[in-house]
């Protein structure tokens, strides 16, 4: 592999030495910004990773449920057709 290609593994790496190092320890509130750095680099490589190995061609992020404002509108006039079908005994 490229040595580019392992960038994001690198910086997980030197996230989890600096959360590691003792010095770092010593003050509470870097450690939270150290352990958040940590675990957006990791994140970073989930997504290189997916993005190689994920046979789809569309790449799907985790932990948001959130719908695009553009779409609301849409869903919600699914949901209500859906909605209605039902009631009229899935006509």
């Amino acid at each position: 592999m490229p040595p580019k290609d392992l960038t994001p593994v690198d910086d997980v790496i030197k996230a989890l030495q600096q959360l590691g190092n003792e010095k770092n320890l010593q003050n509470p509130k870097g450690v939270q910004e150290l352990y958040a750095n940590a675990v957006d680099k990791f994140k970073m490589l989930e997504f290189e990773i997916r993005k190689r190995v994920d046979t789809n061609q569309q790449v799907l992020l985790s932990g948001t449920e959130d719908v695009p404002p553009a779409y609301k509108a849409l869903i919600e006039e699914y949901s209500r057709a859906l909605a209605k079908a039902k009631k009229g005994g899935g006509k």
